[in-house]
């Protein structure tokens, strides 16, 4: 197992112009500075230490920054300028670090790749480091996204068979910034932990991980795009992927969770939709709409397939309506399914329940689901309010009662019957 990034290595560290078995698909050229870097150099030309008497006094070892530049056009405004919806707006900010998280088979890879193909064909570069599929399952996916051997000229993909050392990753910022990359993507970053000897469940080596890589992927100039699991559990599921949180609270730009509406393959038409859970500069969240607590739908991605070699993927704005069609018909179900397990369960709890979360342990789904089903259920008169009992049967086909499924319920204490 290797050190932590910026530790010393248990294997020798290579020179930085020896061959390293990290690239595998091609190497890095060995100049060029990050746009943050150049602004600084500027900063120091104008106006040295800064451009206060504090930073002067501090000198150089603070890397104190002249916020003047902004004013003076220097350094750009944050806004997303990658990730086109097919309106025209955009969800990835460039030089800044974003996540994205989702359960198995709901599109994920499928939305990074679209993204690369965006840009690619734009004939802006972008570099994708596997750590999961390969070349293949990769190469097939873009072919059928429609990206030709020209476009795939700007499409650089690394598949790392070990630990990146400072070195190698010093190359490859520097060819992000010499080749003006506008995307990096890590697919797969349980894996990339690991390679590292890192633990996806420890926030210290999150936070090396961050510092080691994808922070020095943004700086170089780049929008970075980090695919990651969603906890199994969709009880346990909350803003984030599994791991530590500080995956959640190191990320710089925005943070993304898909969830599958209608999953999809090829030869399988179906759809997604997008949520921002944390949008730090604040620009992509005014493109959705508030979802629940904490998500704002962003977009939907559509996917159309037309059999293995053809598949169309678009990022669009949501389809609101859909949505709530589709929310209500949930929610229904939800409280189908707790008036029942309530019903069911009157031979042993007599007297009903005290507490929500036994009520919630019934049935499967997200608490917030459970929560906003057992609340409307009381509003409308057909569970009590703690101790949690149903009063009367929930309508399971329209406005008919499914008579096979529904047993004689004992009156409220202090309610006629």
């Amino acid at each position: 197992m290797h050190g932590r990034p910026g530790c010393p290595r248990q294997r020798s560290t290579r020179p930085s112009t020896a061959p390293s078995e990290w690239w595998t698909v091609s190497e890095a050229p060995d100049s060029g500075t990050g746009p943050h870097r150049a602004a600084a150099e500027r900063a120091d030309e104008s106006s040295p230490h800064g451009g206060t008497e504090v930073a002067r006094d501090l000198g150089r070892a603070w890397n104190t920054a002249d916020v003047r530049l902004y004013l003076r056009g220097d350094l750009p405004g944050i806004r997303p300028t990658v990730g086109r919806r097919s309106d025209g707006q955009c969800l990835l900010y460039p030089g800044s670090t974003h996540s994205l998280a989702s359960e198995p088979e709901a599109g994920k890879s499928w939305l990074a790749l679209a993204i690369c193909v965006q840009e690619i064909k734009a004939g802006r570069p972008v570099v994708y480091l596997d750590y999961e599929d390969g070349p293949v399952g990769i190469s097939q996916r873009l072919v059928a996204l429609g990206a030709t051997a020209e476009d795939l000229a700007g499409f650089t993909l690394i598949h790392p068979q070990d630990g990146a050392s400072g070195d190698d990753v010093t190359r490859l910022c520097e060819a992000v910034t010499a080749h003006h990359v506008s995307l990096v993507v890590l697919d797969g970053i349980t894996e990339a932990f690991t390679l590292q000897g890192l633990s996806n469940e420890n926030n210290q080596d999150a936070a090396s991980f961050f510092g080691f890589l994808p922070n020095r992927l943004a700086q170089a100039g780049a929008a970075v795009l980090l695919l990651d699991h969603e906890v199994k559990r969709s009880n346990d599921r909350g803003r984030f992927a599994l791991g530590a949180g500080h995956k959640l609270a190191a990320i710089r730009g925005a943070a993304f969770k898909l969830r599958s509406r209608e999953r999809f393959s090829i030869g399988r038409s179906g759809s997604s939709e997008l949520y921002v859970v944390k949008d730090r500069p604040g620009a992509v969240r005014r493109l959705g709409t508030q979802i629940g607590r904490d998500d704002v739908l962003v977009a939907t991605l559509n996917v159309r397939s037309g059999g293995p070699d053809m598949v169309e993927v678009s990022i669009d704005p949501p389809d609101l309506d859909l949505h709530f069609r589709e929310e209500e018909s949930n929610k229904d179900r939800i409280k189908k399914e707790m008036a029942l397990a309530l019903q069911e369960s009157q031979d042993d709890q007599e007297g009903g329940f005290e507490k929500k979360s036994d009520v919630y342990g019934l049935i499967q789904g997200r608490t917030q689901d459970k929560s906003d089903a057992l609340r409307e259920l009381i509003e409308d008169d057909f569970v009590s309010p703690k101790p949690y009992r149903l009063l009367r049967p929930y309508p399971i086909d329209g406005d008919d009662r499914d008579e096979d499924r529904v047993k004689d319920l004992p009156a409220e204490p202090g309610r006629a019957s």
